[in-house]
């Protein structure tokens, strides 16, 4: 399907897709879904989708999800209040690994990856990071929230 939104099917096929990779990411990181939580999520085709989900017989009790152009990534649903504050968890946090994965790098200590590879997941986060800042700046995407 191509990126581009151009109706109100393609928006929902989208919203969709997003839904069942998140459902896989869930399993892949045994997160167990006992529902999503509708009200709380908000999902802005073809760029974002950003779930808050319920999990069963877990600790935490609820996670955000978010995915769509960003990378598919949680957190403990403690860590905000709504969708948008969840965008600013995420840019900062990704920010924050793309400096230790940095200094790894300068201290030569990069693991499995070669250093061409630990530079583009640096520059992915750092990249991704300051579009979800972007989202979350923007008034005019979050209405009264």
């Amino acid at each position: 399907m191509s990126e581009e939104i151009r109706s109100a099917e393609d928006a929902k096929r989208w919203n969709q897709q997003q839904y069942a990779e998140a459902l896989r990411y869930c399993q892949r990181n045994q997160l167990s879904v006992a529902e999503f939580d509708k009200q709380n999520s908000r999902v802005l085709p073809p760029v974002l989708a950003v779930w808050k989900v319920k999990l069963a017989g877990k600790t935490p009790q609820s996670v955000w999800i978010i995915g769509g152009k960003v990378m598919m990534d949680h957190a403990d649903a403690s860590v905000a209040t709504n969708a948008r504050e969840v965008l600013q968890y995420f840019s900062l946090a990704w920010q924050l690994k793309a400096e230790r994965l940095r200094q790894q790098l300068e201290a030569d200590q990069h693991g499995l990856l070669d250093r061409e590879a630990q530079e583009k997941i640096i520059n992915t986060l750092i990249t991704k990071a300051e579009s979800l800042y972007e989202l979350y700046r923007d008034d005019s995407l979050w209405g009264d929230m």
